[in-house]
């Protein structure tokens, strides 16, 4: 009886514990809008997220609801386009330069992109 509790309690954590690391790992869709399709400071398209305010701020710790984005598919860099996108914060390898001529946005990459 002992055992078989042992096994039960085990394989309790071990799905627990599965769930909880497999959430972290599925990047939320996030409401967002094509501003600027390649604007003068970088020459990457613009995206602006007021739409998904608070769950921008939550995920990239940052106040701001406009990035400029890398990875963002050529049909979807449309004026006032409305997506879905998944994003993530840009590797230091995989980030951008910028000329400082324009208004700097911070960076982010875009996994996956679906109009709205």
């Amino acid at each position: 009886m002992l055992i078989m509790k042992s096994f039960l309690f085990s394989v309790g954590i071990a799905i627990i514990f599965f769930m909880v690391s497999c959430k972290k790992n599925i990047p939320t869709a996030l409401k967002a809008t094509v501003i600027d399709t390649s604007n003068t400071d970088c020459g990457f398209p613009v995206l602006s997220f007021a739409g998904d305010s608070n769950r921008i701020r939550s995920i990239m710790k940052n106040p701001g609801l406009v990035y400029a984005v890398k990875g963002l598919p050529a049909n979807f860099k449309i004026l006032g386009q409305q997506l879905l996108v998944q994003v993530s914060a840009i590797p230091p390898d995989d980030d951008f330069m910028c000329t400082d001529l324009g208004y700097s946005y911070p960076h982010l990459l875009v996994i996956h992109a679906t109009a709205r």
